[in-house]
């Protein structure tokens, strides 16, 4: 389940572009997980409101055992008006369906990429640069729950050059 501060009340398209990288990485990497369909957890959030944020009651209302919840709060795109430079606090959390017991805690605060500069906004559409940024935090969320080259991270802003 992905929240953004926007996402609280009503669909997003940041907590589902990210949300679907995460699970897009946890499926190719982690050998026998079964994850929930996204439609599904929107289904049920649309059904029991969109500001219902009581975890472990989305995951028994999925017949989920446990959920993923990914907090993001302060997601900005843009450094100043003509530079895209991607910042957010994230919280991760995997929390028991069944007790609400909290399992597993990780905050990635102030996840910002590029680090050393930035993309102007002439030479990419603000669409392209979320579905970046968003795709590289998604990576470094989903990393948390399989073993990964320490490497992979070196020359990371190198990527916007491609």
């Amino acid at each position: 389940v992905t929240l953004t501060e926007n996402s609280q009340f009503s669909d997003d398209v940041s907590a589902r572009i990210l949300g679907g990288n995460v699970m897009m990485w946890l499926k190719k990497e982690v050998e026998e997980i079964d994850l929930v369909r996204a439609d599904k957890i929107a289904n049920w959030r649309d059904t029991h409101g969109w500001d219902q944020v009581e975890f472990e009651e989305i995951g028994r209302g999925v017949d989920a055992d446990k959920v993923l919840a990914i907090e993001v709060t302060n997601l900005k795109l843009r450094d100043g008006q003509t530079l895209y430079k991607g910042n957010a606090d994230v919280r991760i959390s995997v929390i028991d369906s069944k007790t609400g017991d909290e399992l597993y805690t990780k905050h990635l605060d102030d996840f910002t990429y590029p680090t050393t500069a930035g993309v102007y906004t002439n030479e990419m559409t603000e669409s392209k640069f979320r579905k970046l940024y968003l795709g590289i935090l998604a990576k470094r969320i989903a990393r948390q729950f399989f073993p990964y080259d320490a490497h992979e991270d070196f020359a990371l802003d190198s990527i916007i050059a491609r």
